[in-house]
Protein backbone atom coordinates (compact mmCIF):
# COMPACT_ATOMS: atom_id res chain seq x y z
CA UNK A 1 0.00 0.00 0.00
CA UNK A 2 1.82 3.46 -1.09
CA UNK A 3 1.72 6.18 1.41
CA UNK A 4 -1.18 8.08 -0.55
CA UNK A 5 -3.28 5.21 -0.35
CA UNK A 6 -2.94 4.52 3.20
CA UNK A 7 -3.37 8.20 4.18
CA UNK A 8 -6.93 8.33 1.65
CA UNK A 9 -7.97 5.61 4.01
CA UNK A 10 -7.38 6.58 7.01
CA UNK A 11 -10.92 7.01 9.73
CA UNK A 12 -9.85 7.05 12.98
CA UNK A 13 -6.60 6.58 14.61
CA UNK A 14 -5.62 5.71 18.47
CA UNK A 15 -3.66 8.55 20.39
CA UNK A 16 -0.03 7.58 20.12
CA UNK A 17 0.32 6.38 17.04
CA UNK A 18 2.50 8.58 14.60
CA UNK A 19 3.42 8.26 10.78
CA UNK A 20 7.00 8.62 9.47
CA UNK A 21 8.72 8.91 6.45
CA UNK A 22 11.63 7.83 4.99
CA UNK A 23 14.37 11.21 3.84
CA UNK A 24 15.93 8.65 1.31
CA UNK A 25 12.77 7.41 -0.41
CA UNK A 26 10.25 9.61 0.46
CA UNK A 27 7.33 6.51 -0.78
CA UNK A 28 8.85 4.61 2.02
CA UNK A 29 6.98 5.24 5.55
CA UNK A 30 6.13 3.56 9.45
CA UNK A 31 3.31 3.54 11.13
CA UNK A 32 4.27 3.18 14.63
CA UNK A 33 4.12 3.87 18.46
CA UNK A 34 4.83 6.61 19.79
CA UNK A 35 6.50 4.75 23.31
CA UNK A 36 7.84 2.29 21.48
CA UNK A 37 9.18 3.32 17.80
CA UNK A 38 11.11 6.86 18.34
CA UNK A 39 14.10 5.24 19.76
CA UNK A 40 13.86 2.21 17.44
CA UNK A 41 13.10 3.74 13.81
CA UNK A 42 16.21 4.61 11.92
CA UNK A 43 17.64 8.07 11.95
CA UNK A 44 16.49 8.46 8.38
CA UNK A 45 12.60 8.55 8.96
CA UNK A 46 11.13 12.04 9.49
CA UNK A 47 8.21 12.16 11.48
CA UNK A 48 5.06 14.18 9.88
CA UNK A 49 2.64 13.71 12.41
CA UNK A 50 -0.25 11.69 14.33
CA UNK A 51 -2.42 9.42 12.94
CA UNK A 52 -5.30 10.93 14.89
CA UNK A 53 -4.82 14.46 13.97
CA UNK A 54 -4.20 13.35 10.27
CA UNK A 55 -7.50 11.44 10.37
CA UNK A 56 -9.21 14.51 12.03
CA UNK A 57 -7.71 16.72 8.88
CA UNK A 58 -9.14 13.87 6.56
CA UNK A 59 -12.73 13.74 8.07
CA UNK A 60 -12.76 18.27 8.14
CA UNK A 61 -11.83 18.01 4.10
CA UNK A 62 -13.95 15.53 2.97
CA UNK A 63 -16.76 17.28 5.43
CA UNK A 64 -16.24 20.40 3.74
CA UNK A 65 -16.28 19.04 0.56
CA UNK A 66 -19.34 16.39 0.47
CA UNK A 67 -21.64 18.63 -0.89
CA UNK A 68 -19.72 18.75 -4.39
CA UNK A 69 -19.67 14.77 -4.27
CA UNK A 70 -20.52 12.03 -2.35
CA UNK A 71 -17.52 9.91 -3.73
CA UNK A 72 -15.74 9.77 0.02
CA UNK A 73 -12.74 7.52 -1.56
CA UNK A 74 -12.03 10.08 -3.79
CA UNK A 75 -12.09 13.27 -1.71
CA UNK A 76 -9.61 10.51 0.20
CA UNK A 77 -7.13 10.58 -2.42
CA UNK A 78 -7.39 14.33 -3.19
CA UNK A 79 -6.76 15.23 0.62
CA UNK A 80 -3.64 12.42 0.69
CA UNK A 81 -1.70 13.75 -2.83
CA UNK A 82 -2.98 17.29 -1.16
CA UNK A 83 -1.62 16.92 1.84
CA UNK A 84 1.44 15.04 0.97
CA UNK A 85 2.18 17.43 -1.53
CA UNK A 86 2.20 20.46 1.07
CA UNK A 87 4.03 18.61 3.78
CA UNK A 88 6.67 17.76 1.06
CA UNK A 89 6.70 21.58 0.10
CA UNK A 90 7.03 22.76 3.42
CA UNK A 91 9.71 20.22 4.57
CA UNK A 92 11.70 20.01 1.67
CA UNK A 93 14.95 21.10 3.48
CA UNK A 94 15.01 17.86 5.57
CA UNK A 95 14.55 15.54 3.00
CA UNK A 96 17.59 16.19 1.24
Amino acid sequence: MTIEEFLAQLNIAHRGWGLWIDRNDIHQYHIGQYAFQNDRIPKSFIHVDNLDHLAHLLQQYIQSRQDITDNVNHLGWEWAKHFLAQWYATNCRILV
